[in-house]
């Protein structure tokens, strides 16, 4: 494996030139030989342009996350009393569609114990509801 500065200052297009109208007749096996060192070159190339963006990619993403992060993180945290409280509107009311006494007072059970004196009855039992 060659450094970067020697893998990237080949110029492949030049190369690829040379090889494929050479100024004098080349042996197919040396033909052959430079295409595949061509392709190394070019494979290395990409993979140090691959590794450079992604780092970059990282970077700004790890940067953005950091930004995001302290956007959101309030310096104070208690919220004034203005941003979190309504001003009084005077035509606001509340509908209620149910009848206040069934709010105030829940319905009253009366169950008659003398009818459970004897639990050996198979009859009826009355629970009034009022």
């Amino acid at each position: 494996m060659f450094p970067k500065k020697e893998v990237n200052s080949v110029n492949l297009i030049r190369a690829c030139e040379y090889v494929t109208t050479p100024p004098e007749p080349l042996a197919l096996r040396l033909t052959s030989n430079l295409m595949i060192g061509i392709t190394r070159v070019y494979h290395q190339q990409y993979h140090f342009y691959y590794t450079d963006v992604n780092g970059v990619w990282h970077s700004l993403q790890r940067a953005l996350i950091e930004m995001r992060r302290e956007s959101i993180d309030m310096i104070i945290p208690q919220a004034r009393y203005e941003a979190i409280t309504l001003n009084d509107d005077p035509f606001f009311e509340i509908e209620l569609n149910i009848p206040i006494h069934d709010i105030i007072m829940p319905p009253r059970i009366d169950v008659n114990f003398e009818q459970f004196s004897s639990f050996s009855d198979a009859g009826t039992y009355n629970i009034a509801i009022k």
